[in-house]
This record gives C-alpha cells, sequence and structure tokens, in this order.
C-alpha cells in the first residue's frame, strides 16, 4: 500500500498578504475601497487561521507546527485589533468618507 501524506499548507503566505493589507488600510480614505480591504482581511485571515486547524488534525494539537501556527496567527489577530481601533477612531471623527 503506498503511503499518502496529506498536503498541508502553510499560514505564512496569508499572513504575509495581511502584513500588506493591513498597511494599505492605514492609507485609505475611500470607503468603498476601505470596505472591500476589509472583506479581504477578513477572508485571508480566516484562511491563516483554518491552516492552523489543518495542521492540527494532520500533526496533532500539541505539534510544533501547530503551536507556531497558533502564536503567528494570534500575533497578526492583536496587530488587527489595533488597527481596527486605529480605523474606528478615524471612522468617528470623520476621516473616512
Amino acid at each position: 500500500m503506498i503511503k499518502q501524506e496529506m498536503a498541508v499548507r502553510s499560514e505564512q503566505p496569508s499572513l504575509r498578504s495581511l502584513g500588506a493589507l493591513m498597511a494599505e488600510v492605514t492609507k485609505t480614505a475611500n470607503t468603498e475601497e476601505l470596505a472591500h480591504m476589509l472583506l479581504l482581511i477578513n477572508e485571508v485571515y480566516a484562511d491563516s487561521a483554518c491552516r492552523c486547524e489543518e495542521k492540527g488534525v494532520a500533526y496533532g494539537e500539541d505539534s510544533e507546527e501547530v503551536i507556531a501556527c497558533d502564536r503567528n496567527v494570534g500575533r497578526t489577530q492583536r496587530e488587527l485589533l489595533d488597527i481596527y481601533r486605529t480605523l474606528i477612531e478615524r471612522l468617528k471623527g470623520g476621516a473616512v468618507g
């Protein structure tokens, strides 16, 4: 019987994309562009979190791969929260429109 290994994608490409998107969110004042960026950020963040779940199934929840993935995604989540807080303050101040 041929042993088939499960191919588990890394969360890193999604996290790199998130970094680029987060940088752009802080630069735009266009409401339509901002809304699309936020939607894309949510989709890419969800993708990166799914990679951790897939790694958990493939390698075990306590594996080094899963621990590192969770740490990377958690760090990005904190960065996203900071950006969302800043964005909310901008919205309250009328800087986006």
